[in-house]
């Protein structure tokens, strides 16, 4: 199986990629910054989780995620889970929790009170 890069010039479209990968084509286009500023607008202050043995937080300290979960509503991030199938996938799921996690940095501030 040929290896997709995210970086080429020419994004290839969803209907191009492997089935394992259909799932984190949205890392593709992510920009936390940007999608973080356009949720506040719309004070939509959810965290993003990721579905892995449980909700966890990327960006959120192992030691206040269950107080955080009290505070803060979540969404869970779309082809996110505990299975990696080759490392092309294994690098796009990276990606993916990069974005999560500097998400979830900018959006801690809104929802979080310690």
């Amino acid at each position: 199986m040929p290896l997709l890069s995210c970086c080429a010039s020419t994004k290839p479209t969803s209907d191009q990629l492997p089935k394992e990968l259909k799932l984190l084509s949205w890392v593709m286009y992510a920009d936390s910054d940007k999608d973080a500023a356009e949720a506040i607008k719309i004070d939509d202050h959810r965290l993003l989780a990721l579905s892995v043995r449980g909700a966890i937080l990327p960006g959120i300290s192992v030691e206040e995620s269950d107080k955080v979960k009290q505070q803060c509503r979540f969404r869970y991030l779309t082809g996110m889970g505990d299975t990696i199938v080759n490392s092309e996938h294994r690098r796009w799921w990276r990606t993916g929790y990069n974005y999560a996690e500097r998400y979830n940095k900018i959006m801690v501030k809104y929802c979080y009170t310690p």
